[in-house]
């Protein structure tokens, strides 16, 4: 039943995202930390597009969409200083993949919803640490940044594709 919920969710998440055509954009692979010259593209992706893009391009294991309504179960987050937001997290609790993407109202607001996505991840560290280590090992590798007034993150096997998608996304 799990694995029928978890295609379905995929071939909708994929669905979603050949709907969801723009112009394509050119990642130049600059990965730097410095937000402050960075720029967002008009046709920069809502955040529910982007999560859909790595769902469907990066396997994880069985995702639960995160609401408006729950959100504050994970993440602390002043949901009136959102503009948009897409985060979906693992419905198993055995895995640690996550991805999470956050379109805020305001530039200023970017590096204090970071903050708190890291000291998310800095606590599911602790918690996979000597559960699964290879889950650990997938945290430590995990991306967390800010773009223009996108804050996003991605715990998955493959967190530089994800963030290449992300990127790549928001222009």
């Amino acid at each position: 039943m799990k694995r029928k919920f978890a295609f379905a969710a995929l071939a909708l998440a994929a669905a979603m995202s050949l709907a969801a055509c723009s112009e394509p954009t050119v990642d130049t692979g600059d990965t730097s930390a410095d937000t402050s010259a960075v720029s967002v593209s008009e046709n920069a992706a809502e955040p529910s597009e982007i999560t859909a893009k790595i769902i469907a391009d990066i396997e994880m294991s069985s995702l639960a969409e995160v609401q408006s309504d729950r959100i504050e179960m994970y993440l602390d987050v002043d949901l009136e200083k959102v503009d948009s937001f897409s985060m979906f997290i693992c419905g198993s609790g055995g895995f640690a993949d996550e991805v999470g993407v956050f379109k805020m109202k305001s530039d200023a607001d970017c590096e204090a919803l970071k903050t708190l996505i890291t000291e998310r991840l800095d606590k599911r560290k602790v918690d996979f640490e000597d559960y699964n280590p290879d889950e650990f090992e997938k945290l430590g590798k995990a991306v967390c940044g800010v773009s223009g007034n996108y804050v996003y993150y991605a715990v998955t096997p493959d967190s530089d594709k994800a963030e290449s998608i992300i990127k790549g996304s928001i222009g």
